[in-house]
């Protein structure tokens, strides 16, 4: 955030921290299976209580240090207490679900009647099968009749405590992400409604992730994008940036942003390096640290 007007402003990855948008891990992890875990994009099964635990703690001692800390999730409950907002946001999240007509405006009647909090969880947590026919009853739906009682009908988010990946903030704009993978596209939808209609986010200017031309398989996520400066932006191409998305959004960071120079730093297409932001961090002006792995297979342009 700016000194000045307190509005929202990132120059650096090592400025002084004012304000942060964290997820709390909830129900979502709970969802995760030995079944499902490489679909969500999880190596192992979490133990949340814990995971809660040392959330807390980092969150606490943010906090100490006199950072304001605002959740995702409240966020999203928020804008959802307007009827209109809530109804485009279920509208374009239901359409990624595949379900037919009929379960799906049975749970968009439903959705539109709950109380925002408990809205807002169902959508990051997800809705089994059994609790759909709690919720709507057992109407004449294709989709309820042949799924399992465990099964997901709204897909869980368990990713989206990586408050990094679906947008990343440079200077006083936002580039909202396009998810390589599908366990993870809902995120941002989400996201692009909090920052259209959110007080916290008033004035920020969306660079990028919002016309209808931002889409598979222009892929490009936050934690390949590192804001060096107020006039240098790094971003990688990664197993899940696309080189051609970083062209693209280069070009809007110099017109929107004033941006000077961009540096494209090609990594593996693994996922053991997954981001940029796994291999190499900015720590204070002018010193790095950086995963050893990659010395030998790093190729960078400048533009």
């Amino acid at each position: 955030m700016d000194d000045d007007d307190k509005k929202l402003y990132v120059g650096s990855e090592i400025g002084k921290l004012r304000r942060v948008l964290l997820h709390r891990p909830g129900l979502e992890l709970s969802r995760l299976t030995i079944d499902n875990k490489d679909e969500l994009l999880f190596d192992d099964i979490l133990w949340v209580e814990e995971a809660q635990k040392e959330h807390d703690a980092f969150a606490d001692l943010l906090r100490d240090n006199g950072v304001e800390v605002v959740y995702f999730r409240n966020c999203l409950a928020h804008i959802l207490k307007e009827d209109e907002i809530r109804k485009n946001l279920l509208e374009e999240a239901l359409a990624l679900e595949a379900l037919d007509h009929q379960l799906k405006d049975a749970l968009a009647q439903a959705f539109y009647d709950m109380p925002p909090a408990d809205l807002s969880e169902v959508l990051i947590a997800g809705l089994t099968a059994l609790e759909a026919k709690e919720l709507v009853g057992n109407i004449k739906s294709l989709c309820l009749l042949t799924s399992e009682r465990t099964d997901f009908l709204i897909k869980p988010l368990p990713n989206i405590l990586f408050q990094r990946d679906p947008f990343s903030f440079v200077k006083d704009g936002v580039i909202i992400s396009v998810m390589r993978f599908e366990a993870r596209r809902k995120e941002p939808l989400y996201a692009k409604y909090i920052f259209n209609h959110h007080p916290y986010f008033s004035g920020l200017k969306i660079i990028y992730g919002e016309e209808t031309a931002n889409i598979h398989p222009y892929f490009i996520e936050g934690g390949d994008i590192l804001v060096l400066s107020d006039e240098v932006v790094a971003i990688g191409i990664s197993q899940r940036t696309t080189a051609g998305a970083i062209q693209v959004v280069g070009r809007k960071l110099a017109r929107e942003l004033g941006i000077k120079k961009l540096l494209a730093v090609d990594i593996p297409k693994k996922r053991v390096y997954m981001h940029l932001d796994t291999v190499f961090t900015m720590v204070d002006r002018n010193c790095f640290v950086i995963y050893p792995g990659i010395r030998g297979s790093v190729r960078l342009w400048e533009i």
